[in-house]
């Protein structure tokens, strides 16, 4: 008994579907969220991870902000591997600090071109950080479960001194550090 060509088409197009549903349709139950792998990633590296904070995505880098069990913020930089990311750099780890309004934290990775300041923000009313020493930019604040945290990634060095300012809504200002008289000399 012959199969004609058009009966050998029509079956070899059916199995083609079926084995390309079949693929697709148990890779999806193996995949991961991106979120759940760059949870993984770090969980291997901060066994006492508490919660990640952020995840900063841009053309260069993939930051990852994380708090620990032991009242820690972490950064680390990650690449995208295959199904996966895996650690590129270890930017640092601090102490949380709850002293003042606002709590920050230099990084930098030359290597990376990481140029990063950060913290905690401890006072609810504040809506807006700006980095004197950094030419007034801006930070990103972020809001989670357990911490506000702010950041701000720069393209150069850190200038020194470090010099941040908080603000509330009403733009009035709530916390200033550094040496904001050395900046408006320049």
């Amino acid at each position: 008994m012959r199969l004609s060509n058009k009966k050998i088409a029509v079956i070899s197009i059916t199995l083609i579907v079926v084995i390309c549903i079949t693929i697709l349709f148990i890779g999806s139950l193996r995949k991961d969220t991106v979120y759940s792998q760059i949870e993984k990633t770090i969980r291997e590296l901060e066994p006492g991870l508490n919660e990640i904070l952020h995840v900063h995505l841009d053309k260069n880098n993939t930051l990852v902000f994380f708090s620990t069990l032991q009242n820690e913020i972490g950064v680390v930089t990650l690449k995208e591997a295959y199904r996966g990311f895996k650690l590129k750099g270890y930017i640092g780890k601090d102490q949380v600090g709850i002293e003042n309004q606002l709590a920050w934290y230099g990084k930098e990775s030359p290597s990376e071109n990481i140029h990063l300041l950060y913290g905690i923000v401890n006072n609810p009313e504040t809506s807006h950080i700006v980095l004197l020493s950094e030419k007034n930019k801006a930070a990103t604040i972020i809001k989670n479960k357990s911490y506000t945290m702010w950041y701000a990634l720069m393209d150069e060095v850190l200038n020194s001194p470090i010099t941040i300012r908080s603000f509330n809504d009403e733009g009035e200002m709530l916390y200033e550090m550094g040496d904001p008289e050395f900046w408006r000399r320049q």
